[in-house]
């Protein structure tokens, strides 16, 4: 985008910090904020804010490097004692924070960073409101180059507290009374697929009350793999016959729970790359496992 000043700009950009480096809480959208045509003359850069943290970047001439900081107002090389210096990039001279963007980046004690910049495309035009590790399955961003939404996709990659919870409506081709929890939009290819098939729902907790027959509460089922929950819900008489898939790691122990005074035949199938996959004995609590 060509400015007053002659130089070009990059009005908005996308940045993604690799796992492990503590700063994913900051990867998103960052915008350009208008310059005034004074600055612009003089040669000012701009600075660029991600309004859902409130994080910004801006340039410091005196050691010719761009900042990434927390809460901050000044300009790149003032900054007040509350101001939170994140990051910080290699020697620019240039007027274009996209120039900079394939050299090394450095977190504020100055370990070598990984942070991906995207200018163009999915994740700019398309979901900028959104954050890759925030535990949040993000649809525009499941794809391979955001890492399946920073893994918040699938059970065994997602590393927040959310993950998973809620996020199931309908399960067995059945619409569920009360959400359940689990990863139905897990597409990374490196996990595999197993399938749960409910054949009969045995409830033992039945009593009558004023004549008429009460379940005092619904079967729940819960599938976990390697301590990890992947499924979770009530069974319904519904779900009789129907299957469900779920995506787990290959090599992994699985279990599956059943709330105690109930039966669920059911039987578990996996994918033909699933040799290593250890289903445990079905049997929890008054589950059956026929398979």
């Amino acid at each position: 985008v060509p400015q007053t000043s002659g130089s070009f700009l990059t009005n908005d950009f996308r940045l993604e910090f690799g796992v492990g480096a503590g700063l994913e809480k900051y990867n998103g959208c960052y915008e350009m904020e208008e310059l005034s045509l004074f600055k612009r003359l003089g040669g000012a850069r701009p600075i660029y804010m991600n309004h859902e943290n409130e994080a910004r970047f801006t340039y410091c001439k005196t050691d010719m490097k761009w900042r990434l900081f927390e809460a901050y107002y000044g300009d790149g090389c003032k900054y007040g004692i509350n101001d939170q210096i994140l990051a910080y990039s290699s020697r620019s001279f240039s007027f274009d924070i996209e120039t900079i963007f394939s050299d090394p980046w450095f977190s504020s004690s100055g370990t070598p960073l990984e942070a991906d910049f995207v200018i163009s495309g999915v994740g700019v035009e398309e979901g900028c409101g959104k954050r890759t590790g925030d535990g949040t399955c993000d649809t525009v961003l499941n794809i391979a180059e955001f890492e399946y939404d920073g893994g918040d996709c699938c059970a065994s990659t997602c590393n927040h507290p959310l993950c998973g919870l809620g996020t199931i409506t309908e399960a067995f081709n059945t619409t569920l009374r009360s959400v359940g929890d689990g990863y139905q939009d897990c597409s990374d290819p490196d996990m595999v697929k197993i399938s749960i098939t409910v054949q009969d729902v045995i409830r033992e907790d039945e009593y009558y009350q004023y004549g008429r027959i009460v379940n005092s509460k619904p079967p729940l089922m819960k599938l976990e793999c390697d301590g990890v929950n992947h499924l979770a819900l009530s069974v319904q008489e519904g779900m009789k016959n129907k299957t469900e898939l779920i995506k787990v790691q290959d090599g992994g122990m699985c279990k599956v729970f059943l709330r105690a005074g109930h039966k669920v035949n059911f039987t578990i199938a996996m994918d033909g790359n699933t040799s290593d996959i250890t289903i445990f004995d079905g049997v929890i609590n008054n589950g059956t496992h026929d398979g």
